[in-house]
C-alpha cells in the first residue's frame, strides 16, 4: 500500500513538473520561412512548439509512472516484456458471445431509425459562406473546368473539398442540400463503424458474458449520445481513421489473417490522403506504430506484405488520375502540410494557468486515460493481450489525431479534436464499471442482476435524452422521411441565404454576366458556387493563401484571367484580415483597381 501510495504521489508531482516546464520549451522561430496568420506569427512562435509541448507534457507522468511501477514491483517489468514480444495468438481470443450479436443488432436497428426520424427539411439553416464554400466552390470549378488540384487549391483532401461534384454528378441534382446529406450519412457510418468497434473490444475483453453484455451496451449507448446530427463531436472526416482502427482491430483479433487485413490497411493508408489530407497523417503515423508492433514481434514477412500493399496502392492511384494531377496533388499536399499550421495555429493554453478549461480538460483526458492503460498494460494477463492492445493502438491514434485542435486550439478544434480520446475514455470507464459488477457478484449474488438492470436502464434513459436534446427527432416524422430528404435536395440556392445576402447574389449576376472568371478576396468562399462562375485562381480560399510563393500565383493569375471586378471587402465576413494576410495581392489590386461602390455590406473594385 505505502508503494502505491508514493507511485501516486511522486506521479502526482511529475504532472506537476510537465506543467511547469509548459511555456519553458519553446524552439526558435522559422524566421527564414515566416508565414502571416493568427497568432504564431504575431508572437513569433514555432508551430511546432504545441506538439513538442504535448508530447513531453505527456511523457514526464507517463515514463515516471512506468519506472515506478517496474522498479517497486520487478514482476511488471517481465509482464512488460511479455506483452510487447509475445506473440499474441488466436487462443487468446476467447469465445465469441452471441448475447452481444443480438443487442449489436438491435443497436445498429436503432441507429437506422434515429436516422429516418430526422426531419431533414429543417437542415436548411443558413449556409456558411466560408466553409461551405470549401467544398461547393471547388465542386463547381471541377464542374466547369474538369481538373481537380488545378483548379482549387485543396486545403481539406479530394474527398473534403470535392465531395458534392461526386455526388451531383451521381443524382444528376446540383444543390448545397444534398451536400448536406451526404454529411449527415456519413455521420451515420461514423455511428456504424463506433459500435463495430465496441462490439471487437468487448469480444476480445477477459470479461465474462453477461459483463461483456454490459459493457458494450454502457459504451455504445454513451458514445452515441456523443455524437448528434447537428454538432456531432465525432466527425464526418473521421470515417477513414474509424474504418482504419476497426481493421487493425479485427487484424489484431485475427492475427493469422493479415492476407485480408493487411490488403484493406494499405489501401486505406493511401486512399486516406485523398479523403482528408490531415487523416491521411494520423492514419500513416498509425501505420508506422502497426509496423513497429510487428518488428518487435518479429514478424518481418507481415511487415513485408504490408509495405508491398501500400507501394502497389500508391503505384495504381497514380494511374487512375489523369496527366498532371497526381504531381499537382503532390505538389498541393507539401505546400499544405508545410504551411497550414503556421497560418491558422493558435497557441495552446497553459494547462491550469492560463485560465482555458476546455483545453486542460483535454489533457487531463489523455493523462488519466494513459495512465490507466499503462498499469493495465503491467498487469500480467494473457486472456486479454489483444484488448490491451487495442485500447493501446486507439490511444496512440488519439495522441495523433489531436494534432487538429494542437494546430488550431479552439473551442470548435478542441472539442472534435478531443473526439477520440473521449471515445477511448468511455470505453475504458465502460470496463472497469462492468468490471466491477464481480464484486458485486461475489458479495451481493442475490441482488446482481438487479443491479445491472438498474445501471442499463439509467444508461439508456440517458442516452436517448442526450440523443433526443435539441435535434429535430420525431416518430411522426417516419412516415415523411423521403418527403423530406427530397424537400432538402431539391431546395434552392436562396432558401439557404438571408434577404441581404440573395439581394447580393442578384446584384452580382447582373454586375458579372459578362466575367469569364471571379475573384474574390474576402473569406466568402462560397460566392462563386452562388453565382455559378469559375473562379479567376485556384487560391480562391484567400485565410490560407498568405505564403509568398502563392501570393505571387494569384497576382499572376489575375494578371492572366483579367478580371474587370474584384470582390474586395464585406462587413459579414468573419475573416477579414486579408488585406494583413495578403499583403503583397493586396498592394496589387490597389495599384490596379479602384472602388466602383458599395452596396449593402460589400466592397467591389474595378479594374483601373
Amino acid at each position: 500500500m505505502k508503494k502505491n501510495i508514493l507511485i501516486f504521489s511522486l506521479t502526482v508531482f511529475s504532472i506537476f513538473v510537465s506543467i511547469f516546464l509548459w511555456k519553458h520549451i519553446s524552439l526558435p522561430y522559422e524566421w527564414e520561412t515566416r508565414v502571416y496568420g493568427d497568432s504564431y506569427s504575431e508572437n513569433s512562435y514555432h508551430s511546432l512548439n504545441d506538439i513538442l509541448r504535448f508530447i513531453i507534457f505527456l511523457l514526464i507522468p507517463f515514463v515516471t509512472f512506468l519506472y515506478l511501477k517496474i522498479f517497486f514491483f520487478k514482476d511488471n517489468l517481465r509482464n512488460l516484456k511479455d506483452f510487447i514480444f509475445k506473440k499474441i495468438s488466436k487462443v487468446s481470443l476467447g469465445n465469441k458471445n452471441k448475447e452481444i450479436t443480438v443487442y449489436h443488432y438491435l443497436i445498429l436497428s436503432f441507429l437506422f431509425l434515429e436516422f429516418f426520424l430526422l426531419d431533414f427539411s429543417k437542415f436548411d439553416y443558413e449556409l456558411d459562406l466560408f466553409h461551405e464554400g470549401l467544398w461547393l466552390t471547388a465542386s463547381y470549378n471541377l464542374t466547369l473546368t474538369g481538373e481537380i488540384w488545378n483548379s482549387s487549391y485543396v486545403g481539406r483532401g479530394l474527398f473534403g473539398n470535392f465531395y458534392p461534384y461526386f455526388f451531383w454528378n451521381f443524382f444528376e441534382t446540383e444543390s448545397i442540400g444534398l451536400a448536406r446529406l451526404v454529411k449527415l450519412v456519413i455521420i451515420l457510418l461514423n455511428k456504424i463503424l463506433c459500435i463495430y468497434i465496441i462490439k471487437e473490444i468487448a469480444i476480445v475483453s477477459n470479461l465474462d458474458k453477461l459483463q461483456k453484455v454490459t459493457f458494450y451496451i454502457f459504451s455504445c449507448l454513451l458514445v452515441l449520445s456523443l455524437t448528434n446530427y447537428n454538432t456531432p463531436v465525432l466527425l464526418s472526416r473521421n470515417l477513414f481513421l474509424f474504418l482504419f482502427i476497426f481493421c487493425t482491430i479485427r487484424y489484431f483479433s485475427n492475427p493469422e489473417k493479415e492476407k485480408i487485413y493487411f490488403p484493406l490497411i494499405g489501401i486505406l493508408s493511401v486512399l486516406s490522403f485523398f479523403w482528408y489530407i490531415d487523416i491521411g497523417i494520423y492514419i500513416n503515423f498509425c501505420v508506422i506504430i502497426l509496423l513497429l508492433h510487428l518488428f518487435l514481434q518479429k514478424e518481418f514477412k507481415k511487415i513485408f506484405i504490408l509495405i508491398f500493399f501500400i507501394i502497389i496502392s500508391w503505384i495504381l492511384i497514380s494511374l487512375v488520375f489523369p496527366d498532371g494531377e497526381f504531381s499537382a496533388f503532390l505538389q498541393n499536399t507539401l505546400s499544405i502540410l508545410t504551411s497550414l499550421n503556421k497560418i491558422h495555429g493558435l497557441i495552446f493554453p497553459t494547462p491550469f494557468l492560463d485560465g482555458d478549461s476546455r483545453s486542460t480538460k483535454a489533457l487531463l483526458l489523455f493523462l488519466f486515460s494513459g495512465l490507466i492503460l499503462l498499469n493495465l498494460t503491467l498487469k500480467k494477463s494473457n486472456a486479454d493481450s489483444i484488448f490491451k492492445l487495442s485500447l493501446l493502438f486507439i490511444f496512440f491514434a488519439s495522441i495523433v489525431s489531436f494534432n487538429y485542435a494542437l494546430g488550431r486550439s479552439d473551442g470548435a478544434h478542441l472539442r472534435h479534436g478531443t473526439g477520440l480520446i473521449t471515445f477511448l475514455s468511455i470505453i475504458i470507464l465502460g470496463y472497469y464499471l462492468t468490471d466491477y459488477f464481480k464484486w458485486i457478484k461475489k458479495n451481493n449474488r442475490k441482488n446482481f442482476f438487479k443491479y445491472v438492470n438498474v445501471f442499463l436502464i439509467i444508461i439508456f434513459s440517458f442516452s436517448i435524452f442526450l440523443n433526443f436534446k435539441n435535434t429535430n427527432k420525431s416518430i411522426v416524422n417516419l412516415k415523411d422521411t423521403f418527403i423530406s430528404i427530397k424537400k432538402l435536395v431539391n431546395y434552392e440556392d436562396k432558401e439557404f441565404l438571408s434577404e441581404d445576402y440573395n439581394n447580393y447574389i442578384k446584384y452580382l449576376n447582373n454586375l458579372l454576366k459578362d466575367e469569364q472568371c471571379v475573384e474574390i478576396f474576402t473569406g466568402e468562399n462560397a460566392l462563386p458556387y452562388l453565382i455559378k462562375k469559375r473562379t479567376c485562381s485556384k487560391h480562391f480560399i484567400k485565410y490560407i493563401s498568405s505564403p509568398i510563393a502563392i501570393q505571387n500565383e494569384i497576382i499572376e493569375d489575375i494578371k492572366s484571367n483579367k478580371p474587370n471586378f474584384i470582390l474586395y471587402n464585406s462587413d459579414l465576413d468573419l475573416f477579414s484580415d486579408n488585406v494583413k494576410r495578403l499583403s503583397k495581392v493586396d498592394e496589387f489590386i490597389r495599384l490596379n483597381y479602384a472602388i466602383k461602390n458599395k452596396f449593402l455590406h460589400w466592397e467591389i473594385y474595378k479594374k483601373k
